[in-house]
């Protein structure tokens, strides 16, 4: 589903043009449900993380899997008085529950520290005190059903500041430097099902650098989804909305869909496309039929109208939406 909305501004005086706007849920009411379909699942990932503050030995081995230790389940648990090296290159093979706290996400370790005064940082007043930040690891057990197997199964990390590096199942599955723009990978070929055992997901957080001037923070400060969809299915981020003409009448609505096809076969498909308004009547819909090569993304282009539109502004804040739906053989499989 696609929010959008229309906005007439005045340039110069005399000159109208259109603006597109995308707007997004609001982050209070993700972070208590999952969105949900019969055919894709956006399930809340927040819960029942574990945190560690300071650095751990690991490497980041890759197009290797079985990294092991706290990457993954069978990670040796040290529970007496000891004290672990994590400068040691081979420390991160052992869990070391004290060093370790219960979270739920969003966290922020940063802002929990305490201020440093550094009188070499400036000579105004207020002006040479800081939050340490440094680098910071969460790591949480999980489960995954034996009924989805053969679904594609991707994690979205809507802000990690920052540097962050993610671990499955001891497979090193890439790394985001920026702590302002949302992360994804895709878990479906490293993930355990059903009675193949509990799976590990670990995050490595460097904030030790910074991206702006103001207080940034540290740690995963936004949230966590697990994204569960067919093989064939809509790509992520994968419609575009555009009103490329807008008068009192009528309004012109250009719609772009990416479409992946993961399956070893081609896919014969249908694609739906419904402009609705404020209060859910369909104003138009747009139906495309095509087939997709075996492991290939393709756009389809399509074009709807809205009669006598309604333009957005602070006084009247009017919403359109876009609600997507994929098709094989007269079934859905993937709704947007």
């Amino acid at each position: 589903m696609t929010n959008f909305r229309l906005k007439r501004n005045f340039i110069f005086g005399s000159l109208a043009i259109v603006l597109l706007f995308f707007s997004s849920i609001n982050g209070n009411t993700q972070s208590q449900q999952s969105i949900r379909s019969s055919h894709r699942s956006k399930d809340n990932f927040d819960f029942n993380w574990q945190f560690h503050k300071g650095d751990i030995a690991i490497k980041k081995v890759l197009k290797s899997g079985g990294q092991g230790g706290i990457s993954d389940i069978n990670v040796e648990v040290v529970t007496k008085d000891t004290v672990i090296d994590y400068a040691n290159s081979s420390s991160y093979m052992v869990f070391y529950p004290i060093d370790w706290k219960e979270v739920n996400l969003p966290h922020d370790w940063v802002v929990e520290g305490t201020f440093i005064n550094d009188n070499n940082l400036g000579n105004q007043p207020a002006a040479n005190d800081y939050l340490p930040t440094g680098i910071g690891f969460y790591r949480k057990e999980f489960e995954i059903p034996e009924t989805d197997k053969g679904r594609k199964i991707s994690i979205e990390f809507d802000g990690i500041f920052r540097n962050s590096t993610v671990w499955v199942n001891g497979h090193y599955l890439g790394n985001h430097k920026s702590g302002y723009t949302p992360s994804n990978y895709d878990l479906t070929d490293v993930l355990r099902y059903g009675s193949e055992g509990k799976n590990v997901i670990l995050v490595k957080v460097d904030a030790s650098e910074f991206e702006g001037w103001w207080y940034e923070g540290g740690g995963i400060y936004r949230h966590v989804w697990l994204v569960k969809t067919d093989r064939l299915h809509i790509a992520r981020f994968g419609t575009f909305v555009t009103t490329p003409t807008i008068s009192d009448a009528q309004a012109t609505v250009s719609i772009t869909t990416s479409l992946k096809n993961e399956y070893k076969t081609d896919k014969n498909i249908t694609l739906i496309s419904k402009i609705v308004d404020k209060k859910g009547l369909v104003l138009d819909t747009k139906t495309t039929s095509q087939s997709i090569d075996s492991y290939d993304e393709t756009e389809i282009a399509q074009t709807g109208t809205i009669n006598k539109p309604l333009l957005w502004s602070p006084e009247t804040p009017y919403l359109y939406k876009v609600l997507t739906e994929v098709l094989e053989n007269g079934n859905i499989i993937d709704t947007y």
